[in-house]
């Protein structure tokens, strides 16, 4: 990761750390995930669950990046995962549209 992309995401955690309770009520959270495995191709994987921000939870970056081209970058920022759905291929709009609607 970046430098500059590491402070973007530490500043926006930082940012919502200190809101009250209705933002959290509010807040929708749409979280993507992209896991490639070899390079035969790319599997999505979106958590389709509307969760309330939790006031202490700081968003954790995860990335790793293996020989074998493996890797997982995931943007949490919430304490707890919704539903997931595996999405084979590229998301499209459609498909985007879809997982958007069933939450």
């Amino acid at each position: 990761m970046k430098e500059r992309t590491r402070k973007l995401h530490l500043d926006f955690c930082k940012s919502m750390v200190d809101k009250d309770a209705s933002f959290g009520k509010a807040s929708y959270l749409w979280m993507r995930s992209n896991l490639t495995i070899w390079s035969d191709g790319r599997i999505t994987l979106a958590e389709e669950a509307q969760r309330r921000l939790n006031r202490k939870s700081i968003a954790n970056f995860i990335k790793h990046a293996a020989y074998v081209m493996l890797s997982l970058r995931t943007v949490f920022c919430c304490s707890e995962h919704g539903k997931f759905s595996f999405i084979e291929n590229n998301m499209d709009q459609y498909r985007y549209k879809y997982l958007k609607k069933k939450t």
